[in-house]
């Protein structure tokens, strides 16, 4: 059992200089933030946009004519292979984590807990 002491009462709580130092070294925004802000926004969700369209287009987007559907969903979910192949994920996603957790817990033991010879670089001096 271990017994700590509370702290005494006008006494700064531990690390709580740091946390200010912290929040005095915070980067002021710039249109420059802005810019990065929006052309990530354009990158990642600009192929989204076409994709999610077309989910819901009876017709491929380069011919035309179509109507707006949600047959597609319908032969996507009566479709078995797409079944088979959702099965197929979660099994490799169980089977994975199953296997990947007893090695990641291996390893924090052995390098918190123990004197693992090797530097957190991986090459010894």
């Amino acid at each position: 059992m271990t017994v700590t002491a509370a702290p005494r009462s006008g006494a700064a709580a531990p690390g709580s200089g740091r946390i200010r130092r912290l929040r005095r070294l915070s980067v002021p925004t710039t249109a420059s933030h802005y810019l990065i802000w929006a052309a990530t926004l354009v990158v990642v969700v600009g192929p989204v946009v076409p994709i999610a369209l077309a989910s819901l287009w009876s017709t491929p987007l380069y011919r035309s004519g179509g109507h707006l559907t949600l047959g597609n969903f319908r032969d996507l979910l009566t479709d078995s292979a797409w079944w088979g192949a959702v099965g197929n994920s979660a099994t490799f996603a169980a089977l994975t984590t199953v296997s990947s957790v007893p090695f990641g817990v291996a390893a924090a033991v052995l390098l918190t807990r123990t004197n693992v010879p090797l530097p957190p670089g991986g090459r010894p001096r």
